[in-house]
C-alpha cells in the first residue's frame, strides 16, 4: 500500500492507511503493466503503455514483461501486448481511421530485456477490431529522434509532431534538444523532415511535451513553459504571440494541466483554453503553482484572465466531462515530474465550472487515498465514469515503500480506480438518457445535413446537450488531442419520453477532425452512455468551385510523350516507376489565358522530348535546379505570372566579380559539426564540445594567497586588450563635443574632463588605459561620477556612446580592494574543478541584466576586461547556451554576473546555484527594450534583490538610447527618489558620426539593390538588417549564391549557430552579416563600416526608435560608419516623417522622394525629451527647502570631484570640444 506521506510510527502508517477517502473512488483491478500512457480504444477496452521494466504484472509468450496492454473493463482483467521498440514517454495520437498511433520513445535496455530495441524514432500502430493483437511496428521511423513528443492531428488528417529530446540527456544543453516539428501523413506515415518551430527553441529548457491544441482557423495553440502563440502549420509561420502566462513553468517537468474547453455551435466554435497547475523548477523541493489563466486565443485581443485553483498542483491534468465541466485529478504540492521529484501527493477531484463567474468555478467533489504521481494517467469512459491509474515515480518498479528519503517514500502503482462525477451519483443516475440509438455511426454530414439519435429520458428533462467527445492520448498530465464539442440539434420535446432529435456536424475538420469519438446524450447534465462514432472528412466543396487548368506531361523514353489537359483539380495520380518523371504545372484560371493560348502552351514543352533523351543517359542531370531554371521561359510563353528563379548553387560568374572586387570567399555553412547521424549521439563531430562558448571564456582567476593586487599575466593581457578584434576608440570627437547634455539631479553632478579625474582604483585607471580608453565621451563625464557619488542613475545617450564602461568603470572600482570583504567565499581553486566537491552557491556583488544573448557576451567581455588583477571575478549567464558550462563558473563563484532574465530566472529557481542576497548594484542595460516587455513578473524578482537581499543600500541604473515615458515610470518603482538623470542630446536621437543615406527602392528591386550597392563599395564589415527570420535565410541564400561571404542570425538559430556566426563577423571570415533585431541591441563589432536596412523597421517593429538601434551598430565610440535604407512609399510610408527628420537633426541629406515630408519651421520630435521628471522635481524642491546632510552610509565614498551647491533649476551643460594635444583635454 503506497502512502502519501513518510509515516513516522507503525501507528501512523496504520492511520494513514485506514484513512478516510469518498465513496465516489473505487479501486476495481490491476492494471498489469504501470499505466504511463493510456487511451480508451474504438472496442472499449484501454490500452496502457508503459517503458521497459525490470518488473510488470504481465508476461508474454516470450518469457519477457509486457510493457504494454490491454484493459477489459467488462471483466477488470489485463493482457499483455508485445512492443519491439522502448515506447518510454513517447507521444501519440488517433489516426483518423481509428488506429492508435504511438511517436517517439527511448533507447533500448538490453541488460532488462534485449527483444526490445530504440524507440527514440520509433511509430507503432495499434488496430482494434480484434482482441491481443500486439502492436504492428513495420520500420517506419521519425526523420529525428524524440523523447517526450506532442502530437495534435490537424484538420487535413495530418500529424503534428512536436518537440522532443535526441537521447534522453541534459535538457540544460541544447545539443541534446530537438525543439522541432514533422507531420505524418494521413496513413501515419512519415515525411522525413524535421522543421525548428521558434517557441521551443526560445524556451528550452522547458520545451518538452507542449500543449498542443488545433483551433477553428485549422492554425494550432501551442503553449510552452510559459509562452504561448498561434502556429500555421502550412505556411509553418507564427501567425500571433500571445502574451505569456503570469506564474511559474506550465510544461514538462513542471507541467500542469491544458484544455481546450468545450466548443459549441451556439458560440461559433469560438475556442477558449484554460491552463492550471505547474511549478518553479525541475527538483522535489519545488512548489507547485496554484493560478489558472484562461485565454480566448482568436479573439480581437487575446489576454490571459487569471484565477486561482483551491489547492496548488503539479502534474495535474484537466478532463473534460460530457456536462461541459472539467475534472481536475492527480499530482503533488511539490515537486516535478520524474524519478523521485514529487512529494505531498493531492488526493482530491476537482470540478471546474467554466460557464460560472470567476471565484464561483471549483468544488472539490471527492477523496482517493491512491497517491498518483509521476506517470499516472485518468481518462474518461463510456459511461461517463473516470477510469484512474498509474503512478511510477522510480525509475524501475518499487513495490515497497521505504520511508528514510521523500524519493522512495511512494510505490509504483498497479492500481486501478474508477471514479464516479457527481452527475452519476444518488438520485442522479436514474435520470440517465437510455436507450440510445443512432441513426449511423459514420459522420460525414456538413452544416446542412442531419443525423438523428432516438433515446428515452426522464419526463422532467428540461435541456438537452448532444456532446462530440475525443479522449485521444493520455500521458504526463496532457490529454493530446482532447476536444469536446456541443453539436446542433433540433426536435427535443421536453415531457415527453421518447425523444427523436436531428443532429448536425460541423462543416469544418478544423472543429472536428477525423477520427473515433464519443456521442453522449446529456439530459439536465446527466450522461447517457456513449455511443462511438467516426468522425469522417467532410467532402470538400471548394475545390469544385473553382477551376485550374493542368497540364501533366510524364517523361518517357523517347520518342513516347503523354500530356493530357484537364479543367479539374479531381483527377488521379498514380504512383510512378522511379524512372519516370512527373512535371506538374498549375495556371489558375484568368481572363487573360484563354484554351489557344494553353494549346500553345502545350506546344511549348514539345522540346522536352529531348531532355528525355538525356533522362535515359543520365538521369540525374534534369533536377530541381534546371527545373527551376526551364519553367520562366515556360511561363512567359504562355503569358502566365512572373516566376522567380530560384538558384541553389554558387553562380560562378557572380563568385568570379565578387572576388575581383576584393570579397572575400563564402563559406558553405557546415552543419555536420552540430549533429551527427539522426540517434546516434556518438557520431557527433568532436568539434562541437571543443568549440569554446562565450561563458566559457578565460578571465582572471584570483588566488588564495594573493594580496590586495594580483600579478600581471601577459599571455591573459594580450588575449584581453591587444588583440585585433577589440573596438576601440576612435579620435572624431568633435562631432560628440558639441552635444547638449541635460543632469536632472538633487546635487550638481560634476563632469570628469579624464579618467584620471574621477579618483578610480589604481588597478582600474591602469585596465581603462590598457582598454584604449583616453578621454570620456559625454555619457561617461557625467555617468561616472554620478555612480562613484552613490546615486541611483537613468541614462539616456546615443547608441555607440559608451554607456558600458560607463557603469562598469565607476562600480567595479568601488568593489576592488572591498572584494576580500563583501563577496561570498569560493574555491580558488583553478585545475580540476569538482563542483560536487568544491563547487560554491553563486552570490554576486553586482547584477545586470539585458534583453539578448549577444549583449550579454559582450558586456561579459568587457566586464573581464576591467576585472582584470582583481579579486572580481565576472559571470554570464544566456539562454541557449549550454547550462552545465555556465552552472560550473557560478560555481566557482561570481562577484559581477551578466544575464539575459530566463536564464537567471532558472538559476535563482535552483537555490543551491545562485543567490541575489548580496547584490549591491543592479544595472539593466537596454532598459527600453526590457521594460516595455513581457517581464514583469520575473523583473519584480530579480529587481528586488531575489530570495532575501541582505543590503539596504542597493543601487540602480538603467541605460538605452531611448527611454520613453512609458518605461520611465516602470524604472521608478525601483530608483531611488531623487535619482540622478543624464540625457546626452535629444531622447532617441541617432548618432552624429554615422552618415546616413536612403535609397528608393521597390520590394522586385530590393535584392539587386543590394547586390549593387555591396559590390559598389569596398569590402568592409557590413551590417544587413531585415524584419523576418524568413527573409534572413533568403537573403543570406541571395547573396551566397551570388559568391559574397555572408552569414545570418536569428532567433531560431541555435546559440552554438548564433556564436559561430557572430564569431565569424568578427574576424572578417565572413564580412556580411544579416540580422533580424536579435542583433540590433547594444552589438559593438570593431570596424562595422556600413549598416544596411535592407527592411526598415515599421511603427510596430519599433519605428524610429529601432532604427536608431540598428544604424548604432556603426560609428561606435567616436568612430564613424555609413547607414543605408532601403525604402519604398508602400511599405515604410509609416516611419517616413520621423526619418526626415532623424536626416536634418544630423545634417543628413534628404532625397527628393522625401522632400514633401520636410517640415516647416523648427524640428519637433514626438518624445518627451523636455519634460523633467516630476520626482526628480520635487526631490530638489526638498533639498532647497533643507540642505540634506553628506551620506555616509556608503562605505565605499571617495573624493571624487566637489560639487557646488545645486540650483534649482536642471544642469544643462553644452560639452566644450576638448584641447588639441595628446591625451590631456580640459572639456
Amino acid at each position: 500500500m503506497a502512502n502519501h506521506r513518510p509515516p513516522t510510527s507503525a501507528e501512523d502508517a496504520k492511520q494513514d492507511f485506514q484513512q478516510s477517502f469518498s465513496s465516489a473512488f473505487q479501486v476495481v483491478g490491476q492494471s498489469g503493466v504501470p499505466a504511463m500512457a493510456a487511451a480508451l480504444m474504438p472496442n472499449g477496452n484501454v490500452v496502457f503503455v508503459d517503458k521497459v521494466e525490470n518488473y510488470t504484472q504481465l508476461v508474454l509468450d516470450n518469457g519477457q514483461y509486457a510493457y504494454s496492454a490491454e484493459y477489459n473493463l467488462t471483466t477488470n482483467t489485463a493482457h499483455g501486448l508485445a512492443l519491439n521498440t522502448n515506447p518510454f514517454c513517447s507521444g501519440g495520437a488517433f489516426l483518423a481511421d481509428g488506429r492508435l498511433v504511438s511517436i517517439g520513445g527511448n533507447g533500448p535496455l538490453p541488460e532488462i530485456d534485449p527483444t526490445v530495441g530504440d524507440g527514440f524514432q520509433g511509430i507503432r500502430y495499434l488496430e482494434r477490431g480484434v482482441y491481443h493483437d500486439d502492436w504492428y511496428e513495420p520500420g517506419h521511423s521519425l526523420s529525428t529522434p524524440r523523447w517526450y513528443a506532442s502530437v495534435q492531428m490537424v484538420q487535413d488528417k495530418r500529424l503534428f509532431v512536436a518537440s522532443g529530446s535526441l537521447n534522453g540527456m541534459d535538457p540544460m544543453q541544447s545539443e541534446n534538444n530537438n525543439p522541432t516539428f514533422e507531420i505524418l501523413d494521413a496513413d501515419g506515415m512519415p515525411a522525413n523532415e524535421s522543421t525548428i518551430l521558434p517557441i521551443l527553441s526560445e524556451n528550452q529548457p522547458y520545451y518538452m511535451y507542449p500543449f498542443l491544441h488545433l483551433l477553428k482557423n485549422g492554425q494550432l495553440f501551442i503553449f510552452v513553459a510559459r509562452s504561448a502563440e498561434i502556429y500555421d502549420p502550412d505556411s509553418q509561420e507564427t501567425s500571433l504571440r500571445l502574451p505569456n502566462l503570469p506564474g511559474t513553468y506550465r510544461t514538462y517537468p513542471n507541467t500542469g494541466g491544458s484544455v481546450l474547453l468545450p466548443l459549441s455551435k451556439e458560440n461559433d466554435w469560438e475556442p477558449e483554453i484554460v491552463i492550471c497547475g505547474g511549478g518553479a523548477f525541475a527538483d522535489i523541493a519545488s512548489p507547485a503553482e496554484r493560478t489558472c489563466g484562461r485565454i480566448k486565443p482568436l479573439s480581437e485581443s487575446p489576454e490571459w484572465q487569471m484565477e486561482e485553483m483551491p489547492e496548488p498542483r503539479v502534474m495535474v491534468e484537466g478532463l473534460l466531462l460530457p456536462d461541459g465541466k472539467v475534472l481536475w485529478l492527480n499530482g503533488a504540492r511539490r515537486g516535478a515530474q520524474g524519478f523521485g521529484t514529487a512529494q505531498e501527493p493531492c488526493f482530491g477531484a476537482l470540478i471546474y465550472d467554466p460557464e460560472q463567474p470567476s471565484g464561483s468555478r471549483w468544488s472539490h467533489e471527492g477523496t482517493s487515498n491512491i497517491p498518483r504521481l509521476y506517470h499516472s494517467v485518468a481518462l474518461l469512459l463510456l459511461d461517463g465514469t473516470v477510469m484512474i491509474a498509474g503512478s511510477n515515480p522510480m525509475e524501475q518498479p518499487l513495490l515497497e515503500p521505504d520511508y528514510s528519503t521523500p524519493e522512495t517514500s511512494y510505490v509504483t502503482e498497479f492500481r486501478v480506480e474508477i471514479y464516479t462525477p457527481p452527475y452519476l451519483s444518488g438520485a442522479n443516475a436514474s435520470k440517465r438518457p437510455r436507450d440510445i440509438k443512432l441513426s449511423q455511426t459514420n459522420l460525414t454530414a456538413a452544416d446542412d445535413e442531419f443525423f438523428s439519435i432516438t433515446f428515452t429520458s426522464d419526463t422532467n428533462s428540461t435541456d438537452l446537450k448532444i456532446a462530440l467527445y475525443h479522449g485521444g492520448f493520455v500521458t504526463h498530465s496532457l490529454h493530446m488531442g482532447q476536444r469536446l464539442l456541443f453539436l446542433g440539434h433540433e426536435g427535443f420535446a421536453p415531457g415527453l419520453e421518447e425523444q427523436a432529435v436531428k443532429v448536425c456536424m460541423p462543416a469544418s475538420s478544423s472543429i472536428a477532425p477525423s477520427g473515433p469519438y464519443v456521442i453522449y446524450v446529456v439530459l439536465d447534465g446527466v450522461p447517457g452512455v456513449g455511443q462511438f462514432v467516426m468522425k469522417e472528412a467532410t467532402p470538400s466543396h471548394a475545390l469544385h468551385a473553382q477551376h485550374a487548368y493542368c497540364l501533366v506531361c510524364l517523361l518517357l523514353p523517347p520518342p513516347y510523350l503523354f500530356l493530357s489537359l484537364s479543367s479539374s483539380l479531381a483527377f488521379p495520380l498514380f504512383f510512378l516507376p522511379p524512372t519516370l518523371h512527373l512535371i506538374l504545372i498549375l495556371i489558375p484560371s484568368s481572363p487573360s489565358i484563354s484554351h489557344k493560348s494553353l494549346s500553345s502552351f502545350s506546344l511549348l514543352l514539345l522540346p522536352l522530348i529531348s531532355l528525355s533523351t538525356s533522362l535515359s543517359a543520365a538521369m540525374d542531370s534534369f533536377g530541381p535546379e534546371e527545373m527551376a531554371a526551364a519553367l520562366p521561359e515556360v511561363a512567359e510563353a504562355a503569358e502566365a505570372v512572373e516566376t522567380t528563379q530560384i538558384v541553389s548553387r554558387l553562380d560562378q560568374e557572380a563568385a568570379t566579380l565578387a572576388r575581383d572586387k576584393g570579397w572575400t570567399e563564402p563559406e558553405k555553412y557546415d552543419y555536420s559539426r552540430y549533429a551527427g547521424p539522426s540517434g546516434d549521439p556518438a557520431a557527433r563531430n568532436p568539434d562541437y564540445d571543443a568549440t569554446p562558448w562565450a561563458s566559457d571564456a578565460r578571465k582572471y582567476e584570483w588566488k588564495e594567497e594573493y594580496g590586495d593586487v594580483g600579478p600581471e599575466d601577459e599571455e591573459l593581457e594580450k588575449m584581453l586588450y591587444r588583440h585585433d578584434l577589440i573596438n576601440r576608440a576612435g579620435v572624431k570627437f568633435d562631432n560628440l563635443s558639441s552635444i547638449k547634455v541635460v543632469v536632472e539631479a538633487v546635487e550638481k553632478i560634476s563632469p570628469i574632463a579624464r579618467f584620471a579625474d574621477a579618483g578610480l582604483h589604481p588597478i582600474m585607471e591602469k585596465n581603462v588605459r590598457l582598454c584604449g580608453y583616453t578621454i570620456p565621451t559625454p555619457i561617461q563625464a557625467y555617468g561616472i561620477p554620478a555612480i562613484l557619488e552613490g546615486h541611483d542613475l537613468m541614462a539616456i545617450a546615443q547608441t555607440g556612446s559608451g554607456k558600458t564602461a560607463t557603469y562598469l568603470i565607476p562600480i567595479l572600482s568601488k568593489l576592488m580592494g572591498k572584494a576580500k570583504k563583501l563577496a561570498a567565499p569560493r574555491p580558488y581553486v583553478t585545475e580540476g574543478f569538482d563542483p560536487k566537491i568544491h563547487g560554491v552557491r553563486a552570490e554576486p556583488l553586482v547584477l545586470v541584466i539585458v534583453p539578448t544573448r549577444e549583449l550579454a557576451c559582450q558586456i561579459f567581455d568587457e566586464a573581464r576586461r576591467l576585472c582584470y588583477r582583481s579579486m572580481l571575478r565576472p559571470c554570464v549567464a544566456y539562454g541557449g547556451g549550454p547550462v552545465s558550462h555556465q552552472r560550473m563558473e557560478l560555481q566557482k563563484g561570481c562577484d559581477i554576473l551578466i544575464g539575459t532574465p530566463g536564464r537567471l530566472i532558472d538559476f535563482m529557481g535552483q537555490s543551491h546555484i545562485l543567490s541575489l542576497k548580496r547584490v549591491r548594484y543592479t544595472i539593466i542595460d537596454e532598459a527600453d527594450e526590457l521594460l516595455n516587455s513581457d517581464w514583469e513578473t520575473e523583473f519584480a524578482q530579480l529587481l528586488s534583490g531575489g530570495d532575501s537581499n541582505e543590503d539596504a543600500d542597493h543601487r540602480y541604473m538603467m541605460f538605452s538610447a531611448t527611454f520613453n515615458k512609458t518605461c520611465r515610470q516602470v524604472a521608478k518603482k525601483y530608483l531611488e527618489h531623487g535619482y540622478v538623470r543624464v540625457r546626452v542630446g535629444r531622447l532617441g536621437s541617432s548618432h552624429a558620426n554615422i552618415e546616413q543615406r536612403v535609397v528608393y527602392a521597390d520590394d522586385s528591386a530590393k535584392q539587386q539593390c543590394l547586390y549593387d550597392l555591396l559590390l559598389s563599395m569596398p569590402p568592409a564589415r557590413t551590417l544587413i538588417f531585415v524584419n523576418t527570420k524568413a527573409q534572413a535565410d533568403r537573403l543570406d541564400d541571395f547573396l551566397y549564391n551570388r559568391g559574397l561571404p555572408s552569414t545570418s542570425i536569428h532567433s531560431d538559430r541555435t546559440q552554438r549557430e548564433r556564436e559561430d556566426a557572430m564569431s565569424a563577423f568578427r574576424t572578417g571570415k565572413t564580412p556580411i552579416l544579416i540580422a533580424t533585431g536579435v542583433s540590433s541591441r547594444g552589438l559593438d563589432i570593431k570596424n562595422v563600416m556600413h549598416v544596411i536596412n535592407y527592411d526598415l523597421p515599421s511603427s510596430d517593429q519599433g519605428g524610429i526608435d529601432e532604427y536608431t538601434h540598428r544604424i548604432g551598430r556603426t560609428a561606435r565610440i567616436g568612430n564613424e560608419g555609413i547607414a543605408t535604407s532601403l525604402y519604398n512609399h508602400e511599405k515604410n510610408s509609416d516611419i517616413a516623417q520621423d526619418l526626415v527628420k532623424v536626416l536634418l537633426e544630423n545634417k543628413q541629406a534628404i532625397p527628393d522622394f522625401l522632400e514633401e515630408l520636410i517640415p516647416e519651421g523648427e524640428l519637433v520630435f514626438d518624445d518627451d525629451n523636455s519634460e523633467v521628471d516630476e520626482e526628480n522635481q520635487e526631490a530638489r524642491a526638498e533639498a532647497e527647502r533643507e540642505p540634506a546632510e553628506p551620506s555616509a552610509s556608503d562605505e565605499f565614498a571617495q573624493p571624487v570631484v566637489a560639487a557646488d551647491e545645486f540650483a534649482a533649476s536642471n544642469q544643462e551643460t553644452a560639452v566644450e570640444a576638448p584641447a588639441a594635444g595628446g591625451d590631456e583635454f580640459d572639456w
